[in-house]
């Protein structure tokens, strides 16, 4: 295109969107505060069988969220959430019961030997842990390249850092 056609074309695309109503961004953090609060009961019905789809659809006409809201939107900042609660090991609590399982360890006496599936859960992850090192190791030695200098061997890694042999 030609310079002038820039100018004609762009004043196309002006009047195009002029008839258009602009797109306005929903609240930044809409999404994410439904599901904080209300999470147990979207995983209740998450259980029961219902899609995010459809649960998105039910909080949209009860007010929960905006008009139009975007059900993938939901659905990530559920997994989201999930997530969060995972790390922070609630989620387990808010599955077994909650307070049922907080009563059950304050009434059972705890002992200071750790007992063989604990042992065992945590060898099993020094396990993982080193065999995932070694598999980094050795695909940073495949996507390294070696250079012969006068001097000696220079070994450029994947990840920006040197060795010198």
């Amino acid at each position: 295109m030609e310079p002038e056609d820039y100018s004609a074309a762009m004043d196309m695309a002006e009047n195009i969107l002029g008839e258009d109503v602009p797109l306005t961004r929903k609240e930044a953090h809409t999404y994410s505060k439904a599901l904080r609060s209300l999470f147990e009961r979207v995983e209740k019905l998450r259980s029961k069988g219902f899609s995010f789809v459809q649960i998105c659809a039910a909080c949209e006409k009860s007010g929960i969220l905006p008009k139009n809201a975007n059900p993938y939107c939901f659905r990530q900042a559920f997994r989201r959430e999930r997530a969060r609660l995972l790390a922070e090991g609630e989620l387990a609590k808010m599955l077994a019961g909650g307070s049922d399982t907080a009563e059950k360890a304050a009434a059972s006496p705890k002992t200071n030997t750790p007992d063989a599936k604990t042992i065992d859960a945590q060898n099993n992850q020094a396990g993982r842990l080193n065999k995932e090192a070694a598999e980094k190791e050795w695909l940073r030695r495949q996507t390294s390249s070696t250079i012969g200098t006068g001097l000696g061997k220079i070994t450029k890694n994947s990840d920006g850092s040197f060795d010198y042999n």
